[in-house]
């Protein structure tokens, strides 16, 4: 399965209050976790690095909030 570019699924780094962020998706995951909380993660839906607040019309809420 190929992923979606951000454009197609509308992501955005600024989601309004009641958008749902990245990092409490199920197709969100983990790579990597830089000095400090800053934390870069993958999506197996959208392509690119994905940043955890941010948002994308494909968003599906996670049941544990926890990162991937």
């Amino acid at each position: 399965m190929s992923k979606t570019s951000k454009a197609t699924a509308e992501y955005t780094n600024s989601p309004t209050k009641d958008q749902g962020r990245c990092r409490d998706c199920t197709m969100y995951y983990v790579l990597y976790r830089t000095l400090g909380k800053h934390y870069a993660g993958a999506c197996t839906a959208v392509a690119g690095v994905i940043e955890p607040d941010a948002h994308c019309k494909f968003f599906k809420k996670r049941w544990d909030n926890k990162y991937g």
